[in-house]
């Protein structure tokens, strides 16, 4: 069964007194606005019969200020029908009849006992015999009178109530079922009981740990087909793709002719290199040049190329890829690391508790193998002399 609150409204006022806070008016219609806007909310509108139902301030927000649906969750409620003014039982016998400010559920009519203290059984046959007596009530169609007396009213807004219950119990079943499903996925966290040592746990831990680590690892160990879940290597693919093509951008595309002088690339360079390579275009001339100047202190015979040379032009090449290989090197380990991150929660979850999760997790943050390749690359970058690109 869902939750059944019944609040007692304030209700709506238009002026205060001269020691009270005038913000008072506004605070309580939002409140009044707050409740009734629930859409499985009934509302019980109490008018009293003292008083002309224009100045009825809850009245005056249901039929004018909220939202039209309010009004076919509203039951009317005539109180205090006993004290209605001369003149003005005509007025009130229209409202009742859903004649005028009408409401999809309709008005019912109480008469309750003014401060007398009698047993409920007594006051409603007092209310009853009232009704029955009284000369404006009396002429009540018969069909009408089933909406006389706070016992018709009870017994209506029970089924109301059963009505509203019955129409959310799909909704409260599909509630339960989530809340099912979300405790059963809380108590798998937990650590399983088990008879062995502390270290025996700890250690079949790790090795389940260590044996998922090595099959997200391996090359050959495809991802699992129309999902999002794949294993490391593949994960970094991303980054290493785009270390390529920023070294690719940064190779130097040799082309074995002497420069033209329109600056385009002759359609004799070999289609490799322009694959390879997308780099800044060197042309047989500079290269010449670059090795005339290299030759100059070597005693050479006419045509012979010093094979020093040629390593040195690769070397100066493969230089300027440094501060892109090295970004690639730190965005793999990054997500090395939240790939782990991953796996360690997904193995050591259950024994946060115990505080085996927070030990596990420094693991990763302490992962280095990319940051050594990251340092040997720069000290190799530091140690190179010399750059063909001065050429």
């Amino acid at each position: 069964m869902p939750d059944l609150y019944f609040y007692d409204i304030p209700g709506v006022i238009h002026d205060v007194g001269d020691a009270q806070d005038p913000t008072q008016i506004e605070l309580i219609k939002k409140i009044v606005k707050n409740y009734v806007a629930e859409d499985d909310c009934i509302v019980l509108l109490v008018v009293s019969c003292e008083y002309d139902l224009e100045i009825g301030g809850v009245a005056r927000l249901i039929f004018t200020d909220l939202d039209p649906k309010v009004k076919t969750r509203t039951v009317g409620v005539l109180a205090k029908v006993d004290r209605i003014a001369e003149g003005m039982g005509p007025t009130w016998l229209d409202i009742f009849n859903n004649k005028t400010r009408k409401l999809d559920k309709g008005w019912f009519a109480v008469k309750l006992p003014a401060g007398v203290d009698i047993p409920w059984e007594a006051a409603r046959q007092q209310e009853r015999e009232w009704f029955q007596q009284d000369t404006l009530w009396k002429s009540i169609h018969q069909e009408d009178r089933n909406r006389l007396g706070s016992e018709r009213l009870t017994q209506y807004i029970s089924k109301q109530l059963s009505n509203l219950v019955a129409d959310r119990l799909p909704e409260i079943s599909r509630e339960i079922t989530d809340i099912i499903h979300t405790c059963d996925r809380e108590l798998a966290l937990l650590p399983r009981h088990t008879e062995q040592n502390a270290q025996y746990t700890v250690t079949n831990a790790i090795g389940k740990f260590t044996t998922d680590f090595f099959a997200h690892i391996d090359p050959g160990n495809l991802p699992k087909p129309f999902t999002t879940e794949v294993g490391l290597i593949y994960q970094v693919n991303g980054s290493y793709d785009t270390m390529r093509d920023g070294v690719s951008e940064k190779t130097p595309r040799f082309c074995p002719t002497i420069k033209p002088e329109s600056g385009a690339l002759p359609g004799s360079s070999p289609a490799w290199a322009q694959l390879c390579a997308k780099g800044e275009i060197v042309y047989l001339d500079r290269v010449m040049e670059y090795m005339k100047q290299s030759s100059r202190s070597m005693r050479l015979l006419p045509g012979e190329l010093p094979y020093r040379i040629v390593p040195h032009i690769i070397t100066d090449a493969v230089r300027s890829w440094q501060d892109i290989v090295i970004k690639g090197f730190d965005e793999v380990r990054a997500e090395t690391i939240e790939h782990l991150n991953a796996l360690v929660r997904t193995h050591f979850a259950e024994y946060e508790q115990g505080g085996l999760l927070a030990i596990v997790q420094v693991a990763p943050r302490k992962f280095g193998f990319a940051g050594f390749a990251r340092e040997w690359i720069i000290s190799q970058g530091l140690v190179l002399r010399g750059s063909f690109a001065e050429f």
